[in-house]
């Protein structure tokens, strides 16, 4: 493996090796359009009035799933306050990060 010189190579370097695992991962984003999300399948079993609610639901984990698949964990944050909003959200970030 080759040893850098000097702090911007440690960071070309780091770039480098960062970038290609990112591009390896985003070639393989939406290949797994078959997974099973626990809590979207209790939404679904909760009823027919929840149908929309389910659609919505799965839609948000794949988007947040290929997220998952693109980014570092210390490239993504979560601004938590609390409301509505980000309680549901939370959950489905919580949902995704499982698989």
């Amino acid at each position: 493996e080759n040893v850098p010189n000097s702090l911007s190579d440690a960071y070309a370097v780091n770039t480098t090796r960062w970038l290609d695992k990112r591009t390896e991962a985003t070639k393989h984003i939406g290949e797994e359009e078959d997974k099973r999300w626990p809590l979207l399948d209790a939404l679904m079993q909760s009823g027919p009035g929840n149908a929309n609610t389910a659609k919505k639901a799965r839609h948000a984990l794949r988007q947040i799933d290929r997220m998952l698949d693109v980014f570092e964990p210390g490239q993504l944050a979560f601004s938590f306050n609390g409301g509505k909003d980000s309680t549901v959200l939370m959950h489905l970030v919580k949902e995704a990060c499982a698989q």
